[in-house]
Formats: structure tokens, C-alpha cells, sequence
């Protein structure tokens, strides 16, 4: 993006805390939630679906684990194993050995069987981490607005609250977006951010896909010049769906890789955006064998 506003926070602090929101994305989906967690202070998450992630000061650390204060009277204990991925705020690998007493480092961890915290991403945050500075929102929902020029875009979060957030040259995008330019109205979106002195909320991480249409179907007509074809769903009767260069195609065999493959009588499970009035932009089309 060629358009950047300056912002009153450190480099270091912003790369820190895009690393830790590039560690949130490591806890893997739909696995169990930490409902035995300790309960968290100011400065931890709640639990989240397939994992904790938190923000503390350390204030022992023995062989295997240590201990952070993540607010007043609010310690929890940590366990480290050669599972556990430990970077500094440059991505260079370190080691427990490397961390000190007074450090403040960002986690991401699940239970073990005992029920014990267990580290799965440990970044240590820059000497000067400003507790303030934590990722103070974070927000899903869907992008209703998107101003490129001006380094913005807004939500329509799960809450009923439309927000809005800039970014900078420091903000990560995943997903299905690299940019700013990729992210679209329609979106659903999950973001990381920062809130500025001014209220401001910097986006610090920015994960962002289509909500797809998953449809099962049979091909009825392919049309090679208007980029369509048109398959009989089990459900919903006949649907129209155009394709781009976006589109991507997959087959068990390999022998279906475009619009030009595809042959009526096909059986297709299609993941396509609702355009809305009747119009689908497919985003994925895998055949179905043997059927």
C-alpha cells in the first residue's frame, strides 16, 4: 500500500506484538478449549477455542517452566518443552535460558494432562514494552468498508458494533488476503489491534476469507465464452456459477484444472461467494469421483 500514517508506538513493540499475534494463529483449530485454565488477569485472554494466549512479566523461572504476573496477584506458571517455540522480537530462536526475571513475554499455550499450562510459542517482548500498549481489541466480524487510500477499513463485529481500524506498514495480513488491496466487503475478518493515544485502533494482525457457499451438484452446462457453467444442486434446483482467475480447481486424477475440464455430468462440490440476486463467484470446485 503506497499510503501509511505515522503512528505514536514503537517499531519494536508493533513487531512484537505482530509476533504474538502470528502465535495465537499456531493454536490449532478445533481442538479442546481451556476450560481448567487459571483464571487470568489483566493482562491474560480469557480462554480461547483451542487455547490461551496471554501477556506477563516473568518472575521465576526454573528448568522446565517459569512463572509471569499478568496482573496483580494474578500469577500463572508456564510449562516449557522442545515443543515449545521461543523467539525474541527479530524471530530469532532463543532459549528459556535466555529469559530473566522483570520479562515480559506474550504466550500462547494449551493444557496438558495434568491440567497444566503448556507453552506452545513464547515471544519475548522488547525492553521497552509498554504494558499499555497490549492488543486491547480484538474483533470478528464482517468488513463493510475499505478505503485503501486512506489506510482504513471497518467491521461489522459479532456484536452489533460497526469499528473501524487503520493500518501500517507493520500490520500482518493471512488468510486469504496479503493486503490491504485483498481485503473486501463481505469478509469475514478477525483482527488483532492496538488502541492509539487518540483512541485510534491500530490493526496489528488482520485475518481475513470469504464466507462461502459450499453447494453439491451435477453439471448441466459449461459456458467457456461468459466464464460460467451451471450445475443441478440436490437443494436449491438449478445455480449459475461464474468463475475467475481466482478459482481453483481440483480433481482426484489431475485431469480437471479449469472451466475448460469440466464436462456436464460431472458431480462438483462447489465453495463459491454469495454475490447476492441469484450470483455465485466460485472460489473452489472439486469433482467428485464416482458418482
Amino acid at each position: 500500500m503506497s499510503t501509511h500514517k505515522s503512528f505514536p508506538i514503537s517499531s519494536l513493540a508493533i513487531a512484537a506484538a505482530a509476533l504474538f499475534a502470528l502465535a495465537i494463529s499456531l493454536v490449532v483449530p478445533g481442538s479442546r478449549a481451556l476450560a481448567q485454565a487459571p483464571q487470568p488477569g489483566e493482562g491474560a485472554s480469557s480462554p480461547q477455542r483451542g487455547g490461551m494466549r496471554v501477556t506477563g512479566q516473568i518472575t521465576s523461572i526454573e528448568t522446565d517452566r517459569f512463572t509471569i504476573e499478568t496482573g496483580p496477584g494474578s500469577p500463572i506458571t508456564i510449562l516449557v518443552s522442545e515443543q515449545t517455540i521461543l523467539r525474541d522480537t527479530q524471530w530469532n530462536q532463543i532459549a528459556l535460558s535466555d529469559l530473566n526475571n522483570g520479562d515480559w513475554v506474550g504466550v500462547t499455550a494449551r493444557l496438558d494432562p495434568q491440567g497444566m499450562p503448556a507453552a506452545r510459542f513464547v515471544v519475548l517482548l522488547p525492553a521497552d514494552y509498554d504494558p499499555s500498549q497490549r492488543l486491547e481489541r480484538r474483533a470478528r466480524g464482517h468488513v463493510i468498508g475499505v478505503d485503501p487510500q486512506a489506510g482504513s477499513f471497518s467491521i461489522h463485529t459479532l456484536r452489533e458494533e460497526n469499528l473501524d481500524f487503520v493500518v501500517n506498514e507493520n500490520t500482518v495480513f493471512r488468510g486469504q488476503i496479503a493486503s490491504l488491496e485483498d481485503l473486501h466487503p463481505g469478509m469475514i475478518s478477525i483482527v488483532a489491534a492496538i488502541e492509539q493515544p487518540g483512541g485510534e485502533l491500530l490493526a496489528v494482525s488482520v485475518r481475513a476469507r470469504f464466507e462461502l457457499v459450499r453447494t453439491v451438484g451435477k453439471v448441466t452446462q459449461v459456458d467457456l465464452q461468459n466464464g460460467t457453467f451451471t450445475m443441478h444442486t440436490w437443494f436449491s434446483g438449478d445455480r449459475l456459477i461464474t468463475v475467475d482467475d481466482d478459482t481453483r480447481f481440483q480433481s482426484r486424477d489431475g485431469s480437471v484444472s479449469g472451466l475448460e475440464d469440466l464436462q456436464p455430468g460431472m458431480f462438483l462440490l462447489v465453495g463459491a461467494q454469495d454475490l447476492g440476486d441469484g450470483q455465485y463467484l466460485a472460489r473452489a470446485v472439486n469433482v467428485i469421483p464416482g458418482l
